[in-house]
């Protein structure tokens, strides 16, 4: 099935507030037209959705379970431009209950499949290997690739571990220096061997390109539309661009002392002097000149305020993303923060693990509570596991 129309009326709803969608609407229609079997762009009618709402039914779903399928379908409907007898389909009594898993593991799966494939797509042109350059600029996005291994490392945290967004908030990247803060590292004993693995590659990541994404962000914010290479060569600025800092200024300062000899002398030319037109195509090119000069100083010092940030969890304005913004990535590009909690409890507790058990496991981050490693490797193998990855494997 051709999923691009499906995926587009998800990214619209997401978009649109108070509307409550998550990526959980993907799967929903996926699974009514496959039961429907008609196409995306094909239309339907009431009685396939009426079908649709006797074959829940007969498969044990809550009536808010139904309630919530057909409200997307609906939706999904409107916006493919189908039209549907809202009355005739949605005549379920209604009950206060709320959707707090993730319906079916298949999701799950499939998600952290989509999710590693963009990382894939975004490394493109990107060797995670070299120290990047300012040669390298124009050719690559590095916020894109720390944002969806940014994106896939939250939803394997919370799926697999049960943190909340203030643990995902709180995160330092010191955190996992095996010389940091005792009570802090605690909270990183109960991954697995894998997911450990992926935080420190991506952690390598954020040490080698932190910085080049920082100037790359100033570059485009100084000059938009440009291709910055082209634009040192072309203004004949290599060599000034290579130049410290102090003898920047001091090129600039004797361009406008030029400047203003020239300025003076045309003020003493006759009108009809031949030379006057020259003077002034002289005087308008230092102007251009000292101005491209003044915007690669500004870069200069603006590579000069860059800190490493040692949030785990960047925004785009390279600040420790906030709570909002960890339930708002999890529910644009996997699924909303509780829902994959629970189905992570909800998988522990029915391989036997007791609740008590699992509180404590989860509250270790705390330094409160002290549990058996056998409790914690059973977590592990219990949980939610995923085939070994490495974010440097295709990357050659």
């Amino acid at each position: 099935m051709d999923t691009k129309l499906i995926e587009q009326f998800t990214d619209v709803m997401i978009l649109k507030e108070r509307i409550g969608a998550d990526r959980t609407w993907f799967y929903t229609v996926k699974r009514f037209l496959n039961f429907a079997n008609v196409k995306a762009k094909e239309p339907f009618n009431e009685k396939h959705i009426t079908e649709y709402k006797s074959y829940l039914k007969n498969n044990k779903k809550t009536t808010a379970q139904i309630e919530h399928d057909i409200k997307v379908i609906i939706l999904f409907a409107k916006y493919n431009h189908i039209k549907i007898d809202e009355n005739a389909v949605t005549n379920v009594d209604v009950v206060a209950e709320d959707l707090l898993i993730v319906e079916r593991e298949s999701d799950i799966f499939h998600t952290e499949k989509e999710l590693f494939n963009q990382i894939l797509t975004d490394q493109k042109g990107i060797n995670l290997r070299a120290e990047p350059t300012i040669k390298d600029l124009p050719l690559s996005s590095y916020t894109n690739l720390r944002n969806s291994m940014q994106n896939y490392l939250l939803f394997r945290l919370v799926i697999e571990k049960g943190f909340d967004s203030a643990d995902l908030k709180a995160m330092n990247i010191s955190t996992f220096d095996e010389k940091s803060d005792e009570e802090e590292y605690k909270m990183t004993i109960t991954f697995s061997a894998n997911t450990m693995r992926l935080v420190k590659e991506y952690i390598d990541f954020r040490k080698l390109f932190d910085r080049i994404t920082f100037i790359q962000k100033a570059i485009v914010e100084l000059f938009p539309g440009e291709k910055f290479e082209d634009f040192i060569r072309q203004k004949n600025l290599t060599s000034f661009y290579e130049a410290s800092l102090e003898e920047k200024i001091h090129s600039i300062e004797n361009l406008v002392e030029e400047q203003m000899r020239l300025e003076d002398l045309l003020m003493t030319i006759d009108g009809e002097n031949d030379n006057e037109e020259q003077l002034e195509k002289q005087t308008e090119d230092i102007a251009e000149s000292i101005e491209n000069r003044k915007k690669l100083v500004i870069l200069d010092r603006k590579i000069n305020e860059f800190t490493f940030n040692d949030a785990l969890f960047v925004n785009e304005n390279y600040l420790r993303m906030t709570e909002r913004e960890i339930v708002d990535s999890l529910e644009r590009h996997s699924f909303p923060l509780h829902k994959l909690q629970n189905s992570a409890v909800q998988k522990w507790e029915q391989a036997g693990i007791k609740v008590d058990v699992i509180k404590k496991v989860l509250g270790i981050k705390a330094g409160k509570e002290k549990v058996n490693e056998n409790k914690i490797k059973q977590m592990i193998e219990n949980g939610y596991q995923f085939p070994g990855k490495s974010f440097y494997e295709t990357n050659k």
